[in-house]
Formats: structure tokens, sequence, C-alpha cells
């Protein structure tokens, strides 16, 4: 949303505040080196990969946001930047424990998935995701195992103006990672009352 807004400028800034943050950054970066590098942690005396991407880009936008070789922007799954992703996490796979992945995925509105999303989860998994998870249609979409990984489609709003209807449906997902599969989900639901899930 910053890129959108702001340009190059706008992302060069919020990378810069990443930077000097607490917060680790993913799905953005300075090139696409750093743009699909995973935030990674040891959780439980297991590590993790987690990477962010977005699914979602309009088609006259995807060589100016998307980051490249020596060029700011995000980490996207159009094109051939897919494949960039799926040998990231393929990479990733080999060095963690465990790796999932966040997409900014789905269509506004849509409990469905995309047609093509199925496909994408796939691939993933193929490459070592344990989970691939994500959102962006503002309406929760479906979600469960596939064989040891764990898909989710779409997680809905979870801090957010509405407080009624579709896009006030929202919840957390707790998974349970062990050497590469998921071996538990959660969900608790909740509604978004006054801006935030109750």
């Amino acid at each position: 949303d910053v890129y959108k807004r702001q340009g190059e400028d706008g992302l060069l800034d919020t990378l810069d505040h990443g930077d000097a943050s607490e917060v680790d950054l993913v799905g953005a970066g300075r090139d696409a080196d750093r743009a699909y590098e995973p935030f990674t942690a040891e959780v439980n005396g297991q590590s993790l990969a987690v990477f962010g991407a977005t699914d979602v880009l309009d088609e006259h936008l995807i060589p100016e946001w998307t980051a490249g070789d020596g060029s700011p922007g995000l980490a996207t799954t159009k094109d051939e930047m897919k494949d960039h992703l799926v040998d990231a996490v393929e990479q990733a796979s080999q060095e963690y424990d465990n790796v999932a992945v966040f997409l900014h995925w789905g269509l506004e509105g849509a409990h469905c998935p995309l047609p093509h999303a199925p496909d994408l989860a796939e691939d993933l998994v193929g490459a070592g995701a344990a989970a691939v998870v994500g959102g962006h249609a503002h309406v929760l979409s479906p979600g469960g195992f596939a064989g040891d990984a764990y898909v989710h489609y779409g997680l809905g709003n979870f801090v957010f103006y509405n407080f009624s209807g579709p896009t006030a449906e929202t919840g957390v997902l707790t998974l349970t990672f062990d050497g590469g599969s998921v071996t538990d989900s959660d969900w608790a639901p909740a509604q978004i009352q006054d801006g935030v899930p109750v």
C-alpha cells in the first residue's frame, strides 16, 4: 500500500524505518535478493523461515513494483518471479526446519480462492513450505491440511474499520510445526467490534 501511494521513495522510506525497528519486514526490499529473503527465528529448538509475497498486482504495475536486480520493490508471484519465490522456499527448506509463506492473494469480497491459487500453493508446498497462508479478500476463505502441510486461502480482516457482515468475521489461526510438517491447527473465531477482534 505504501508503494501504491508514495512510489519508490515511500518504499525506501519504509524500508529505512524497518531497518531501525525491532519489527522484521518481509515481502519487499531494496532488490530482489532482499525482497525474497525470509524472516528467520528459532522457536522451541526448531528453526523457522517466513516469506512474504504478493499475488495481487495489476498487470501494468508488475515491472515497476516488482523487486529486481538493483531495483527496489515487492516480492511477487507474477510471471517468472513465481519461480524466484519457489526457488527461495526450496533453498530455505534445506536450511531451516520449518518454512511458512504468507501471501497477499485472493479477490476482494470473494470467499473462494482464485482458480490458480491451488496450483500456486501446491508449488510452494512442493518446494518445502509447511504452511501457505494469507489474505486480501477482506472475508474468510477456506483452509486446511494438504498432506503434512497447511494451506489457508484467506484469513480475512483482523484490525479493520468495518464491524458488521462478512468483513467483520475473523479469528486467529495457530499452527504447530514439527520438522517441516504442520502437526496441529487451531482456529479461534472472533468478530471485529469497534475496529478490533473480540
